[in-house]
């Protein structure tokens, strides 16, 4: 996806960095995530945004996430990645505190 596409979703919902692209129709913060980061060149710009819209969408349901994308190692390890800038992602040797991540991907 472009990242002018992703940049203005961030803003829909409400991203500070991207006000002056504000409008349009807020996408799911969670499908917003995952199309960040299945996409294969995102300007830095829009990367620097997740830690934000992880932290003020902390309610996102991780688990459909996870368990969405258990197939794609890449993606699973990116979200883990995105979820790690915001909070103490390791919880034990190779575990990780995204529910569903330690179920065998």
């Amino acid at each position: 996806m472009d990242s002018s596409v992703l940049a203005a979703g961030l803003a829909s919902l409400g991203y500070p960095g991207f006000r002056h692209l504000a409008g349009g129709t807020a996408p799911d913060p969670g499908t917003l995530l995952l199309s960040v980061v299945s996409s294969d060149d995102v300007e830095v710009r829009v990367l620097e945004a997740l830690p934000w819209l992880v932290l003020e969408f902390s309610e996102m349901d991780w688990d459909r996430l996870v368990a969405g994308n258990r197939g794609d190692r890449g993606i699973v390890d990116q979200l883990v990645a995105v979820e790690g800038t915001t909070r103490t992602p390791a919880v034990g040797p190779g575990r990780y505190a995204l529910p569903g991540f330690n179920d065998g991907c």
